[in-house]
């Protein structure tokens, strides 16, 4: 029996220390938190809360916040630099600038406040790149007939603009229905002059009708009468008058400074030719004291008087 229980008490004692530990450990819950976390045990929220982070856990965090802070200062940054650039670019002022030298006072305020009334039709054209051109041009000529073309050049100032007129320029006048207009190179009408009056009044009495900013004739028609004005200044005459016959466009009756009669012309033949007809004429009447109705000089090499 001795031998026995030896044999027992040898294979007992060869069980590993840290097993024997276990065993006689049994399953109480330790005291001290730094022997919670041991194996096959569920780790409990309240002890993760317990340990403080390390430094290495600490710096991350900081980092994190770092980047979070750097990119809401950008954002903000970048925001107002977007909104100072709107404020500069903003039209908030109208000023006016001719393009051109005029002879004539100019009231500037019914033109800023045309402007003013177009960006109000449209709000987001008041920052300054996004400005429609075309669009203001036909807006400002077609309640300003005058205007030529208008055009944003400088800025003028923090929220002021400053935008260019060019005013027309009158190669004659007109007149319909017993009201004066003006007529520039390109054949469109307007009421309002800034210039000197143009030497040349032409009565328009082939019964058309009329509208400002329309073209009321050809430049054909308006190269020819300032061709034959020009000619006829060259030979010591001025012409004072045209008129447009009834029913008829490609005829135009002149009258000269200091001759009771008229001369009817044809726009088809050249303007020199018969602002020389017309001088031959003038000096042949002249000389035998005639002084007729009005001279036909429509047809090459031929004059009709009556």
């Amino acid at each position: 029996m001795k031998v026995f229980n030896r044999a027992r008490q040898s294979k007992r004692d060869q069980v590993p220390r840290r097993r024997q530990a276990d065993a006689s450990a049994g399953f109480d819950e330790p005291t001290d938190t730094s022997r919670r976390y041991l194996r096959n045990r569920t780790l409990s929220q309240s002890s993760i809360e317990a340990e403080e982070p390390s430094a290495r856990t600490r710096a991350h965090v900081l980092t994190r916040r770092r980047r979070r802070v750097g990119s809401i200062l950008v954002l903000i940054a970048g925001v107002c630099v977007v909104l100072l650039l709107l404020m500069a670019q903003f039209t908030a002022q109208v000023t006016i600038a001719l393009g051109s030298a005029v002879t004539k006072q100019v009231d500037t305020a019914p033109y800023a406040a045309s402007i003013n009334a177009y960006l109000d039709q449209h709000p987001v054209e008041r920052i300054r790149f996004a400005l429609g051109k075309e669009a203001l041009n036909e807006f400002i000529v077609a309640s300003d007939p005058e205007i030529a073309s208008v055009e944003q050049t400088t800025n003028w100032g923090i929220g002021a603009t400053r935008y260019t007129i060019t005013l027309r320029q009158p190669v004659a006048g007109w007149q319909i229905n017993g009201r004066q207009y003006y007529v520039d190179q390109q054949g469109i009408a307007f009421e309002k002059n800034h210039f000197v009056d143009p030497s040349v009044q032409i009565v328009d009495q082939s019964g058309a009708s009329l509208e400002q900013g329309t073209t009321v004739t050809s430049t054909r028609f308006l190269s020819f009468v300032g061709k034959l004005v020009s000619q006829t200044q060259g030979r010591g005459y001025a012409i004072t008058e045209a008129r447009l016959p009834l029913g008829t466009t490609r005829e135009v009756a002149v009258k000269v400074k200091d001759i009771n009669y008229e001369f009817r012309l044809s726009i088809d033949r050249g303007a020199g030719e018969q602002a020389e007809d017309m001088a031959r004429v003038i000096s042949y009447l002249a000389s035998r004291s005639v002084t007729p109705g009005y001279v036909d000089l429509r047809v090459e090499g031929r004059a009709f008087y009556l």
